[in-house]
């Protein structure tokens, strides 16, 4: 089969296999793929009850990431058919397969709550821990979103590469917390989800986010620096913010 080098956008495409009738067999085929010649940690590919197995690049591709290899790194891949106790001789590729599986968050976990401290913004009020592939082959970036409960736009909560972790201070919490409109010094729900992007050359960009976590979360309100205009200002009425002659109270 020669290198392959597999893309999102081959997902649809067939990949057909065809092998010998063995004699006395039952018709009844079993066709896996491992990351090992040994065939240790196998994999089913799919079955069938004739001697080709049509299935597509997308289940081939999940099917070795499952065995064990990694997404952007030309792997050897092992394939062979199974009978009852028969089985065929293997035959091996090199391939790079592409990254399918969600990140999954593991903190903090569903209906964590947190109350925010103004007095201490730099704080950490939690670690966002997300689990993901061993190892991409390219830089991943993590991209961590907030939005309101059940809502479809996200808000920026941090971002990490390669690092599967993020430290939120309460002042980054709180500030991604207001962009989604939520009430301060009210407790609200929100859901937050992990992305992450990679750019593999060629290929495109691939990004995949993970299933949302909800939480709770009280923000306080930011400050808001008040001015003083009129006649008995140096700056007059003038309230424009580029005015030099404004103090703040």
């Amino acid at each position: 089969l020669g290198a392959n080098v597999l893309f999102p956008t081959m997902a649809n495409n067939p990949f057909v296999l065809t092998w010998d009738n063995a004699a006395g067999s039952n018709g009844n085929y079993t066709v896996v793929v491992s990351a090992t010649e040994d065939f240790q940690n196998k994999v089913q590919l799919g079955t069938s009850n004739t001697n080709t197995l049509n299935t597509t690049i997308e289940t081939l591709n999940t099917a070795m990431l499952q065995a064990g290899l990694n997404p952007y790194i030309m792997q050897k891949a092992f394939i062979r058919v199974e009978t009852g106790n028969a089985v065929s001789n293997s035959i091996n590729f090199m391939v790079t397969p592409y990254p399918s599986k969600k990140p999954v968050i593991t903190n903090p976990t569903a209906g964590a709550a947190f109350a925010l401290n103004a007095n201490d913004p730099t704080a950490i009020v939690t670690t966002v821990k997300w689990t993901d592939y061993a190892s991409y082959g390219v830089d991943v970036v993590y991209n961590i979103g907030i939005a309101k409960k059940g809502e479809t736009t996200f808000q920026d909560a941090g971002s990490s590469t390669n690092l599967k972790s993020f430290d939120w201070s309460n002042k980054t919490l709180n500030d991604a917390v207001l962009k989604t409109g939520a009430p301060a010094n009210v407790q609200s729900e929100f859901d937050v989800r992990v992305t992450a992007t990679t750019k593999p050359n060629p290929g495109g960009t691939v990004m995949i986010s993970s299933d949302v976590v909800t939480i709770k979360v009280t923000p306080y309100p930011n400050n808001v620096t008040l001015y003083l205009i009129g006649d008995a200002t140096a700056g007059g009425w003038d309230n424009a913010a580029g005015n030099e002659k404004m103090y703040p109270l």
